[in-house]
């Protein structure tokens, strides 16, 4: 999209919007398209800013960008993906994944057994395969479009995703956590770059961050695994049934399909499938 776009350039030049007019002509074609690029498209100027002053914190220095991989799965297959950004501590041998969404997608790791939402499991596979060494401390996705615009710089852009429960490897991510100051002198506990992550008043963890064990992290690797094979044994019996799945009597996902009106699928073909506890 046109923001990944300019994120990316953002790491190698100083943006002005200005210079993607043509751009925006190209990517919205319609006059209602137009004006909401217009209102919407400086919010990328505050990701930006946030962002920079994220890597200018962060022990993980070493930031790289739109990054491909290709793993290798047996002799004849191998799976490829883009990364958007992750960020390595060579000392520590410590990984961060970020990925930005325009959407308002949120991560829920109860999907991750029925087949979805394998995104950040799979660039953590990814990761986990071409640096073994390495320890994996967070996966995230970045919603870099907000519905609302007056929310707090703070609470903005924040990365939401999956953090390991260990506050010295958060530390490592945001190394600021339970130093920052209000304005009337109170130290603020939570995290200004990860969400939902937050200290108590003698710097522990607090109860209530959204953190998971190494040992439910690896699990969820290991299941995004065995999609993988799962999805290349049917691509090789030529198996491309059509078999939407419904989580808990919820919408379908084809009202996002743009193939709706020719496909021959029905009601009997649907996998209905229940995460809750």
């Amino acid at each position: 999209t046109l923001f990944h776009k300019i994120l990316e350039d953002s790491n190698s030049k100083e943006i002005n919007l200005d210079d993607y007019k043509d751009e925006v002509l190209k990517h919205f074609t319609t006059f209602k398209e137009r004006y909401f690029a217009e209102k919407v498209l400086p919010q990328v100027l505050r990701v930006i800013k946030k962002n920079k002053e994220f890597h200018s914190i962060t022990e993980l220095n070493n930031i790289l960008f739109e990054e491909e991989f290709e793993i290798k799965l047996d002799e004849i297959s191998s799976i490829i993906g883009r990364i958007d950004k992750f960020l390595i501590d060579e000392v520590s041998k410590t990984i961060a994944v970020v990925d930005y969404k325009t959407g308002s997608f949120k991560f829920d790791k109860k999907k991750v057994a029925v087949g979805l939402d394998l995104q950040l499991p799979l660039y953590a596979f990814l990761l986990s395969k071409k640096y073994p060494e390495y320890l994996i401390a967070g996966v995230y996705i970045q919603n870099v479009l907000l519905e609302k615009e007056n929310i707090k710089d703070s609470d903005a852009y924040l990365l939401d995703g999956i953090t390991i429960n260990d506050l010295n490897l958060i530390k490592l991510i945001d190394p600021t956590l339970g130093t920052i100051t209000t304005d009337d002198g109170k130290i603020c506990p939570a995290s200004q770059y990860i969400k939902s992550i937050k200290v108590t008043a003698k710097n522990a963890l607090h109860a209530k961050s959204h953190v998971m064990s190494s040992d439910e992290f690896s699990m969820l690797i290991e299941t995004a695994e065995a999609y993988i094979y799962k999805v290349l044994k049917e691509i090789r019996e030529v198996n491309f049934s059509i078999s939407p799945i419904c989580v808990d009597d919820g919408s379908l996902p084809c009202g996002y399909c743009k193939f709706g009106d020719i496909c021959n699928h029905d009601y009997n073909d649907v996998r209905h499938v229940s995460i809750k506890e």
